[in-house]
């Protein structure tokens, strides 16, 4: 992988936070691109959980209704919290 080349106004942007911070540019830059990378594989496997859940959908037809979640969500919390509400088909 070849060096990354940054605007001048980031790398002076990137300058003054290293020395704010009292470290170096690269160990900023390495934070950075590891905490981008955990960001997007945990929105890849959102995305992918997303996915198949609606493709179970699509086969199953199971399902929770809104109003149902709706109350469930309400009781949480309180002296009469309710179980999950049953799916439908």
């Amino acid at each position: 992988m070849g060096p990354l080349r940054l605007k001048d106004r980031d790398e002076d942007r990137l300058r003054r936070l290293a020395q704010a911070r009292d470290v170096e540019p690269d160990q900023l830059l390495r934070e950075a691109v590891s905490q981008y990378l955990e960001r997007e594989e945990a929105r890849q496997g959102f995305l992918a959980e997303a996915q198949s859940a609606l493709e179970d959908y699509r086969q199953t037809g199971t399902h929770l209704e809104f109003a149902d979640l709706e109350s469930w969500f309400e009781s949480w919390g309180e002296s009469r919290e309710t179980k999950l509400p049953p799916w439908r088909s």
